[in-house]
């Protein structure tokens, strides 16, 4: 299954826009002596994060594949028409620079669950980037990536390496409701050997509406559109590559522990039971 780019993005920018632990100050009324904060040790400079995502199975068929845009789970010749019901490991390492800028390492892994179990390495990247706008009501978050091709697919279509760029609105309509839009853009660095239709950039854009149900409660609907552009293509050549609806609900377990189960539709295709897929995310702070 191709990564979901808007899901994936999306949570890996949340946790590394999560807010920091309160500071906490002593006051003490018996003197007058002023002192000074202990410097952070570079332990308390050292972030920790984990994301998990579950590609599940369809609603109205479950089984160990995930349906395509129409509900098919094999193609003409018998091959998973959408790939298998897997799981995105991310586990993501940062150092505060400043306290506005955590460059981050993002290592990865996907792990086919059922139908034959495998684990595979992604390409690991490194993001850098923070909160640019903070008014009021609307915010502006971005954030800069750049890959690192060691994974075997990578290798063998001569990426050198990709580079991408994340950004997130988000805008305050009421005390409960919020509207959000993520833009994602990537392109891919190949050598010489690659052949003539390997992808070579993709984007993406997600708009949602959010509501705060309760303070560990929260819902949203999405709206996903990818685009893709191949070697050989003109500049201006982009295609669709796919689109999605999600509905989920996002509970914080604890303020470091996020559980998200959402469902995915293909309205591109044929929405009914055995296209829609049950999903989910787990996010934890560990530092």
């Amino acid at each position: 299954m191709k990564l979901n780019k808007g899901i994936a993005c999306a949570l890996a920018l949340a946790l590394m826009t999560s807010a920091a632990l309160a500071d906490t100050t002593t006051n003490n009324s018996t003197t007058t002596a002023t002192v000074q904060e202990a410097a952070p040790s570079l332990m308390q400079k050292v972030t920790m994060s984990y994301l998990g995502l579950v590609y599940g199975p369809s609603v109205g068929n479950p089984n160990g594949f995930t349906p395509d845009e129409y509900g098919r789970f094999q193609d003409e010749k018998g091959a998973p028409a959408n790939g298998k019901v897997n799981m995105e490991n991310y586990l993501m390492i940062g150092y505060k620079a400043t306290p506005t800028l955590t460059p981050t390492l993002v290592i990865g892994s996907v792990y086919n669950m059922v139908a034959g179990q495998d684990l595979r390495m992604t390409d690991p990247y490194l993001k850098v980037g923070g909160k640019l706008v903070d008014a009021g009501k609307f915010s502006l978050t971005q954030d800069i990536r750049g890959y690192i091709p060691v994974s075997t697919n990578s290798r063998n279509s001569g990426l050198i390496t990709a580079l991408a760029s994340y950004q997130v609105m988000n805008y305050q309509l009421t005390e409960k409701f919020s509207l959000s839009n993520a833009f994602y853009l990537r392109y891919f660095l190949r050598d010489g050997s690659a052949a003539v239709g390997k992808r070579v950039g993709d984007a993406m854009v997600l708009p949602s509406l959010n509501y705060q149900i309760s303070a560990p409660l929260s819902a949203s609907l999405g709206y996903e559109a990818d685009a893709m552009t191949n070697k050989g293509d003109g500049v201006t050549d982009w295609s669709r590559n796919g689109t999605y609806v999600y509905t989920g609900i996002a509970w914080d377990i604890t303020p470091s522990i996020n559980f998200n189960p959402f469902l995915q539709f293909m309205p591109g295709g044929k929405v009914n039971a055995d296209s829609t897929t049950l999903n989910a995310y787990l996010s934890a702070k560990i530092l």
